[in-house]
């Protein structure tokens, strides 16, 4: 059998973010092919991708992907053979243990997303709108609701008690969910278009991906209050979006959702400050605001993004929002 080997990292590549260290479950650190298809499963997701690998088994996948990454040429001869699957590629040949048992728990997966199931079409914007609230996602393990973004039919809401960010869909869900951010996150790389809601389980579809990832039960709390800012608007300095890259050089987080920058607001004043473990940088510019000082955090491209299409921001007693089209980002303010 002959594959093509770019079409063959590209599913492998699709799949990548399923995948997990052998010591989550067994064979979550594998790519699985099964049916014509790749498979990776983590016990929070799993991604399936269609492949020209027609092999039945789980192969690792760091050493599997590298091998690939490093060869050059265009297609690749495999050959099977018992326990394990035999590359030739030019004058080079290499066999990759083949775990032919397969343990992941998929059975459940590919009943809900077999050829009888009806898909729902997403909101054009769903995925955009995921990427917009991320940013506000809790990560308190002790308030778990909070830690997911709440889709609801006409938009999705996320906040962490001190942010909150909702954004309009431009299309209706038939039932809402709560989507853990932590799967979320790697959900902007695909061009999902359909839906399947089960009880455990969000399945969304692209062109040739499937994306599936556990939901949370529970009802999520009630933040809209924290959209009732009313106060002065304030007009923004220019210079911001060059003060937030710079600022953002350092503050670096583990992920790029946990990425945030420190904004002091007081009388005709701005300061941006990022800290990381590899530096510091604080930097001011001039402002409209007249009123008590008060500081916030915030991602810094998240506010880039805001600011691109706003030049302006409503402070109110204890919230600070800014509203850009489809979507409103509010800031409880800490006074001093």
């Amino acid at each position: 059998m002959r594959v093509n080997r770019e079409k063959l990292l590209t599913a492998l590549r699709n799949v990548q973010p399923g995948l997990a260290s052998k010591d989550i479950i067994d064979q979550a650190d594998c790519f699985v092919f099964h049916a014509g298809c790749v498979w990776t499963f983590n016990d929070r997701i799993a991604v399936c991708a269609q492949t020209q690998l027609d092999i039945e088994g789980a192969i690792v996948a760091e050493e599997l992907f590298k091998l690939l990454t490093k060869l050059s040429q265009d297609e690749i001869e495999v050959l099977g053979a018992a326990e394990e699957l035999i590359l030739r590629a030019g004058r080079t040949k290499a066999g990759i243990r083949l775990q032919e048992e397969l343990v992941l728990p998929l059975d459940e997966i590919k009943r809900e997303t077999d050829e009888g199931t009806k898909w729902s079409k997403l909101p054009k914007n769903f995925a955009e709108a995921v990427g917009t609230c991320i940013f506000s996602a809790g990560k308190d393990a002790t308030r778990p609701l909070l830690t997911c973004l709440s889709v609801e039919k006409d938009r999705i809401v996320s906040c962490d008690n001190e942010r909150l960010t909702t954004h309009q869909l431009d299309g209706k869900i038939k039932k809402p969910f709560l989507l853990p951010a932590d799967a979320a996150k790697d959900l902007g790389a695909y061009q999902v278009t359909h839906y399947v809601l089960t009880e455990s389980w969000v399945h969304l579809r692209g062109e040739a991906v499937c994306f599936s990832a556990r939901i949370m039960e529970g009802d999520y709390p009630s933040v809209d209050f924290l959209l009732e800012a009313e106060g002065p608007e304030v007009e923004l300095p220019e210079e911001l979006p060059e003060i937030l890259d710079r600022c953002g050089i350092f503050a670096k987080g583990e992920f790029i959702q946990d990425t945030f920058v420190s904004v002091r607001v007081s009388e005709g004043r701005v300061q941006i400050s990022g800290e990381g473990p590899q530096g510091w940088i604080k930097e001011s510019a001039d402002c409209s605001y007249e009123g008590d000082a008060f500081e916030f955090a915030i991602h810094p491209e998240f506010l880039a993004q805001m600011i691109s299409h706003v030049d302006s921001v409503i402070v109110g007693e204890a919230v600070m929002k800014m509203e850009v089209g489809d979507f409103v980002h509010a800031v409880s303010l800490l006074g001093e």
